[in-house]
C-alpha cells in the first residue's frame, strides 16, 4: 500500500513510524469457500525475517461484492479468555477493517455459509515499527 496511505494510517492511529513489510511478503490476498471459519488467534508480534520489525496493525479490507452477515465470515474480535466475541463486522463489500496488534488481541473470521461460486475475498495489509509497544 502506498506511503501516503501508511502515513495516514500511523495519523490516525498514533503510532510513529509506520512501515509495511518491506519484502512484500506478508501483504496478502485471500479468498475462502463455503464451511470454512479461523481458528481464534492472535498472530506473530513480530516479522519473522526481520525480529527488530513488531508488528503494529493489521488492515483487512473485504472485496466480495455479493456478501452478507448471513453469509458468515465475518471478522470477530474476542476477549482475552477467547470465551465471548466481543465485536462482529460483516464481511460487506469495500468494508476495511483496522487492528492494534497485541497480545490479546483474540480474532478470527466466523464460518462462512455460501452458496454456489460464492468466495470471501480480502486483502490483508501488515503495519510495522521499529519501536517496540508498550
Amino acid at each position: 500500500l502506498s506511503a501516503r496511505f501508511t502515513a495516514w494510517l500511523s495519523q490516525v492511529s498514533g503510532l510513529d513510524e509506520l512501515a509495511t513489510d518491506p519484502q512484500g511478503n506478508w501483504g496478502v490476498l485471500r479468498q475462502s469457500g463455503d464451511g470454512v471459519e479461523g481458528k481464534i488467534h492472535v498472530p506473530p508480534q513480530r516479522h519473522p525475517d526481520k525480529p527488530w520489525y513488531y508488528r503494529r496493525l493489521t488492515l483487512i479490507l473485504h472485496l466480495s461484492e455479493d456478501l452478507s452477515e448471513a453469509n458468515g465470515g465475518c471478522f470477530q474480535l474476542w476477549d482475552r479468555d477467547k470465551a465471548t466475541v466481543r465485536s462482529t463486522i460483516a464481511p460487506l463489500f469495500n468494508r476495511a477493517v483496522v487492528f492494534l496488534n497485541a497480545p490479546t488481541a483474540y480474532h478470527n473470521a466466523s464460518r462462512t455459509h455460501l452458496g454456489p461460486g460464492q468466495l470471501r475475498k480480502i486483502m490483508q495489509g501488515l503495519y510495522f515499527t521499529e519501536a517496540a509497544p508498550g
